[in-house]
């Protein structure tokens, strides 16, 4: 599935309904790994397996499914992708590109950018009008314990007034509002009148009024203190209008660069088709329309894997491209000054100049240069022993060199990695796998045509063959002596011989018809959520060698399921008179391995990679196994149904004895 970052918005809101409980919440928006998803209740971030399960994924939208208790009604559910930042895949230099794996590593990119552009849209960001906001913080020390503002005349970033200020003054609000009332009365005070009457302050009733004054002297003392900060309070509250404005600028800058972001994507993906479209991969016969399914563009490639040759499309027909530029040769052209000698760098063509030393040709206007007319030691320069006249056209000829690969000497012989056919006849000289053909060409030329074992002289002329070869009953004997041969054997464990796991168990042994008397199967279901166990046990025969083994699912789905299915397998082995109570060994994966998409179809993973059974295992153990569906490297949506597995080991003798 391909990402659009135009309508893939990386965040997802519920409210649940009063008196309602949800458990199940879809993710409408693409993502690759259950640890891509963020998820908030009422504000709170829940943990994955702990809260939830995941279901989906891979490049497709999918599910997150709350605990048993789920969201209530009146909750919030907030779900939010946050795509790790990393390489899905690295291209190597010469190789074929993986189309499925750029594909990816686009979508990875577009998701990014939808997951960066849903952050920056819900930051502080300063107005695109602006030339050069600056936005540094001060340093630490300077912005300790205050408030963060903006300068009055710049708009820069500031330390504001002290934080312990503020918050005392906006304790005492009440109380400097209270004294702000009284200005006009405090104004008076310096007044003839205002003296007069504080003459009369010894009244009782004067008395009351400041006492009551005293009662809140504290606070008076307190405003006098902050009175700077007070002051100054106007000022940062235009600072952080300032501020504000700057951020939004941010906001809208970051979301031009994730618009840029997205074009460089689609120009990627744009080069990468017109590069599909010029050089098709390995085939194993001529195609006729390139990767698309469009046609053929003139200088096409393809590799023929059928003949081992490389291919380029002329226009109308394939024809055979030179080998990797062997045996090619190049020309540089310059036009001469009066009176040059030396010759290098870009010629009239822009190409620099380039040979391999004695493999060059010298032409001064249409005349070939002997080699003593000439200096050519450099690679990279030619200088003439006489300079050139104005004008003068001077042409190199560089060969490159030619070398012939994967070749078997005549004289000093070799080693063919694959099968020789030879249409004629062979004339040997020496031995051929240590026999002396000639002699044994003899032997057997005294044994005449049409030969049986009822004419005593062929009898005679066999059994002398067979005397030479063979010198005693004893070797024939040890011939069929060995009926088996040591080596990779197999043994088959049905579901049938599994049992569900006490903990995290798979469902139980279940008998399926597929259709009237047509195969019933043996069946043990694994779910898609979790990752369900089931175990067995056998004991290897004696001839096993004790070593590492492998194993290979055989398996099917339900209803019309699709997805990977990836499996796990780890053992213990179990001596006599030793305790059973123990870990199984490292769980080893198979790969994950498509399913058809129809119910019953048989579905055989490739074989394990080598699974070390823990407990060191000796003759006559009881090995104990353990098998799950791997939910979490899956992409399975359904039931997985597994019909058994085949076990491999090897043996180390012929039988048990």
């Amino acid at each position: 599935m391909t990402i659009d970052i135009s309508d893939n918005a990386a965040r997802a809101s519920y409210t649940v309904n009063a008196g309602a409980t949800v458990t199940s919440f879809t993710v409408p928006f693409e993502f690759f790994d259950d640890g891509d998803l963020e998820v908030y209740v009422d504000g709170t971030k829940k943990t994955i397996s702990t809260h939830y399960t995941v279901s989906g994924g891979s490049g497709s939208t999918g599910t997150v499914s709350l605990s048993v208790t789920g969201a209530s009604g009146g909750s919030s559910v907030v779900i939010v992708r946050s795509t790790v930042i990393e390489r899905t895949s690295d291209f190597s230099s010469g190789a074929d590109i993986n189309r499925a794996a750029l594909n990816t590593q686009l979508d990875t990119l577009t998701a990014i950018a939808a997951d960066n552009r849903d952050r920056v849209t819900r930051t502080m960001s300063v107005p695109d009008s602006e030339v050069t906001p600056v936005l540094v913080l001060p340093s630490v020390a300077n912005r300790k314990g205050k408030l963060l503002g903006f300068n009055s005349s710049s708009g820069n970033v500031e330390a504001g007034p002290v934080l312990s200020e503020v918050v005392t003054l906006a304790a005492i609000s009440a109380n400097i509002t209270s004294v702000a009332g009284k200005a006009t009365e405090i104004g008076r005070l310096g007044t003839a009148d205002a003296v007069s009457d504080m003459n009369v302050l010894g009244t009782a009733d004067f008395v009351s009024d400041l006492n009551t004054l005293a009662a809140i002297s504290g606070n008076i003392t307190t405003v006098a203190g902050v009175a700077s900060a007070v002051s100054g309070a106007p000022a940062n509250a235009t600072a952080a209008a300032n501020s504000a404005t700057a951020a939004a600028s941010s906001a809208s800058g970051a979301s031009s660069s994730a618009t840029a972001a997205a074009s460089s994507a689609a120009a990627a993906a744009a080069s990468f088709d017109s590069f599909d479209d010029r050089y098709l991969g390995s085939k194993s016969s001529e195609p006729s329309v390139d990767n698309d399914g469009n046609s053929l563009v003139e200088g096409a490639l393809y590799f023929n894997s059928s003949s081992n040759s490389m291919q380029v499309f002329d226009g109308s027909d394939f024809i055979a491209a030179s080998s990797a530029g062997t045996a090619s040769l190049i020309l540089y052209e310059y036009t001469a000054s009066n009176n040059q000698t030396t010759f290098s760098g870009n010629d009239t063509n822009s190409a620099a100049l380039s040979y391999t030393v004695l493999n060059i040709q010298v032409v001064v206007n249409g005349a070939i240069l002997d080699p003593s007319d000439y200096t050519a030691t450099s690679g990279t320069s030619v200088v003439l022993a006489a300079g050139a006249a104005l004008n003068d056209v001077v042409n190199i000829y560089a060969f490159k060199s030619f070398s012939v690969s994967d070749t078997v000497s005549a004289s000093s012989g070799g080693t063919f990695a694959a099968n020789v056919t030879v249409n004629g006849n062979i004339v040997v000289s020496g031995t051929v796998d240590g026999r002396d053909v000639a002699s044994d060409g003899t032997k057997l030329n005294g044994i005449e045509a049409a030969a049986d074992v009822t004419d005593a002289t062929n009898v005679a002329a066999a059994g002398a063959l067979m005397d030479s070869e063979l010198t005693n009953l004893t070797a024939v004997k040890a011939i069929s002596a060995t009926p088996k041969q040591i080596g990779k054997e197999s043994i088959w464990i049905p579901a049938a011989a599994m049992y569900p796991s006490t903990t995290n168990p798979c469902s139980d042994l279940t008998q399926v018809e597929t259709t009237a008397l047509r195969p019933d199967l043996k069946v043990l279901d694994f779910a898609a959520a979790a990752d369900d166990f089931a175990q067995f046990a056998i004991s290897f025969p004696k001839s096993w060698n004790l070593g590492t083994i492998t194993y290979q699912p055989f398996w099917t789905v339900t209803g019309t399921n699709t997805g990977t299915v990836v499996w796990q397998l780890g053992g213990i082995a179990v001596s006599s008179d030793d305790t059973i109570n123990t870990a199984f060994g490292t769980l080893v994966a198979t790969a994950a391995l498509a399913h058809s998409g129809t119910s019953n179809d048989l579905m055989v993973s490739a074989e394990s990679g080598a699974v070390t059974i823990a407990g060191s295992p000796a003759d006559n153990d009881q090995c104990f196994f353990q098998i799950n569906n791997d939910t979490s490297a899956s992409g399975q949506t359904g039931v997985v149904r597994l019909l058994g597995i085949k076990l491999f080991f090897t043996t180390d003798a012929a039988n048990d004895a």
